[in-house]
């Protein structure tokens, strides 16, 4: 039995430019899964993520479509900039990636949380 693992390696950048305009995002520290702590190493892989209005309040967690349209940019969550979103895409459906930055370092990112949506294939 063999298998294999894909793993893309993306052009990328440690600020945004005109070019590397599209954010990799870390985990928002207003993303709760009930009964995890934001300390937690992981998260469920289904069911419902909440972000929290207010002290007590529990609301869903933006959907993938508010999130590209800028419900969490400008948080300081941004840990690299792709070219493309395809290029996201393909890391978010794989779980993880290396990023290359145009210093030669790179950057290995995976998985670290859902947002509470059922995934839908291309």
């Amino acid at each position: 039995f063999v298998t294999g693992y894909y793993e893309p390696v993306l052009d990328g950048s440690k600020t945004q430019t005109e070019v590397y305009n599209v954010p990799v995002y870390r985990r928002p520290s207003n993303l709760f899964v009930r009964g995890k702590t934001q300390a937690s190493v992981g998260l469920p892989n289904s069911g419902p993520v909440y972000r929290k209005i207010g002290r007590r309040k529990l609301v869903p967690y933006y959907d993938r479509a508010q999130i590209e349209d800028g419900a969490i940019a400008g948080r300081g969550l941004e840990i690299a900039w792709l070219k493309s979103q395809t290029d996201l895409l393909f890391a978010q459906i794989q779980g993880s990636a290396r990023i290359k930055f145009e210093d030669g370092t790179t950057l290995r990112i995976n998985y670290d949380a859902h947002n509470g949506y059922p995934y839908t294939p291309v």
